[in-house]
């Protein structure tokens, strides 16, 4: 199947992503290296998948919802949505490229102590976000423990709803086909504790390139490999525990190893008040009497009194704008996630002015039709075309990084009397369908000053080629015979 996914490298999806470089895949899902069309991401991978309709349709609302997820060590997701390929519908999700994933650096070596405890924090923090907002991570192994820079983030894509159920080819593909995944996750039970085992495992193979020997059909506990250094020996045995309730949480794990509590991590309930004490309880009498005191104060305030002159009114207030009640204060995290989000809002958002309608633009007269050659054009001084306004394709870094050599194509342009091109086709194609769009979006940008004969400018065609390299785009113009 990996032949076949190939096949569409330089073909763009949705009319936005190019596919510049096949990444792996299996019999129903690819990734290949895309464009980024967010300023700050070097680098950005889209998926595909094929999936049912009815499938398909709840995979891109849980895409959806993972997108707006926001902690420093989730692998970010931008874009989800549907394609067509070669006549085969798809579903694709386009998220930033890692660089390494810790399933890469276990082929050669395992983790020291170290690097276990280095590579545990940025990976219980994100587990915690997650839990105290009601998702499951899912897909806690190796391979999605990634490297993006110098950053740890996990794979989000397989985030759900804790509780949420899963469909039948879900559990089939689940029920022993992955010792990461918890032994009731075949019983389509999702819960938090679900991550604890994955992460118990993880562990295990982290430090010894191995796997904890277990036997699905037996109702026993995972059997750990002798050695494993503390504390990570102690958390592996309280994490691969058949039975989820008698597994840790992420909260415990923090606590064992030192790490600061996530505040993101303490359940709601946690964070409620106490119930007061009894030396804290006022007694009923005591507010029974406070209230009938003030009922007659209130009496003798409002009731007139001879002699008393009644209260002249009070002067018109003028409304004062009340201070803002100080803002609870958020996790760093959360505050980061609602800042970079501003951004991204304010980077789409223009203010919104009030404009004055515009004046009604005069009515051009009609134009003259250029007038036709006539016999004596043929002795008549000519001028041939020139070109006044070069532009370069814009190419994206990423998809410049995939060139192997060079791509040449050409681009015919036919151009009107006045110089503007009214018209761009390919000529040749050329092999990529994504430098053939950027090619076409510059080459309609030209300026040109047309040629002449005698004093009449005349239409004309030209044929640009454009080679791209690593190093840079060139364009060769060439003005066609009439």
């Amino acid at each position: 199947m990996s032949e076949n996914w190939k096949r569409w490298e330089g073909e763009i999806v949705d009319g936005r992503y190019p596919l510049l470089q096949f990444l792996g895949g299996g019999e129903r899902s690819a990734i290949f290296l895309t464009a980024s069309e967010e300023p700050s991401v070097q680098k950005a991978a889209i998926k595909l998948v094929q999936a049912e309709a009815k499938e398909a349709e709840a995979q891109l609302e849980r895409w959806e919802e993972a997108s707006r997820l926001r902690h420093p060590n989730l692998l970010r997701l931008f874009q989800p949505g549907r394609c067509q390929l070669g006549g085969t519908w798809l579903i694709y999700l386009v998220m930033e490229c890692a660089d390494e994933d810790l399933a890469q650096v276990l082929l050669q070596r395992p983790l020291s102590v170290d690097e276990m405890r280095e590579a545990l924090a940025p990976t219980l923090d994100a587990l915690a976000y997650l839990h105290a907002r009601g998702y499951v991570l899912t897909s806690l192994r190796p391979a999605n423990i990634l490297a993006v820079g110098d950053q740890l983030r996990l794979a989000s894509e397989h985030v759900r709803r804790e509780g949420e159920a899963l469909a039948s080819s879900d559990r089939d593909r689940t029920e022993g086909s992955s010792p990461y995944d918890a032994p009731e996750l075949a019983r389509g039970v999702l819960s938090p504790a679900a991550d604890v085992w994955s992460l118990g495992v993880t562990i295990v193979a982290a430090l010894t390139q191995h796997l904890p020997a277990w036997d699905l059909a037996k109702s026993v506990d995972p059997s750990l490999p002798p050695g494993l250094p503390e504390p990570f020996g102690e958390i592996v045995r309280h994490t691969l525990q058949r039975e989820p309730a008698w597994r840790w949480s992420v909260a415990q794990i923090q606590a064992r190893l030192g790490h600061a509590v996530t505040p993101a991590a303490v359940p709601a309930a946690a964070k409620r008040p106490a119930a007061k004490t009894q030396a804290d309880r006022v007694p009923w009498s005591i507010i029974i009497g406070l209230s009938v005191i003030a009922i007659l104060i209130a009496i003798w305030v409002f009731t007139p009194h001879s002699g008393r002159q009644p209260a002249a009114p009070a002067p018109a207030q003028v409304e004062q704008a009340q201070p803002e009640p100080p803002r609870k204060a958020e996790p760093a995290p959360e505050q980061a996630a609602r800042k970079a989000s501003a951004r991204a809002s304010s980077a789409h958002q223009e203010p919104v002015r009030k404009v004055a309608p515009p004046a009604a633009a005069p009515v051009p007269p009609p134009r003259q039709a250029p007038a036709a050659p006539s016999a004596t054009d043929a002795h008549a001084p000519s001028t041939p075309g020139e070109v006044i306004d070069k532009v370069l394709p814009e190419v994206l870094p990423a998809a410049r990084e995939s060139i192997q050599g060079s791509v040449k194509l050409g681009v015919k342009v036919r151009v009107d009397e006045s110089g503007k091109v009214v018209e761009a086709t390919p000529s040749p194609a050329g092999p990529s369908k994504y430098f053939i769009k950027v090619s076409l979006e510059a080459a309609r940008r030209w300026k040109f000053r047309p040629p002449r004969v005698g004093d009449q400018n005349r239409p004309s065609e030209w044929l640009l080629h454009f080679d791209f390299e690593r190093s840079g785009t060139s364009v060769k113009p060439e003005q066609l015979a009439p």
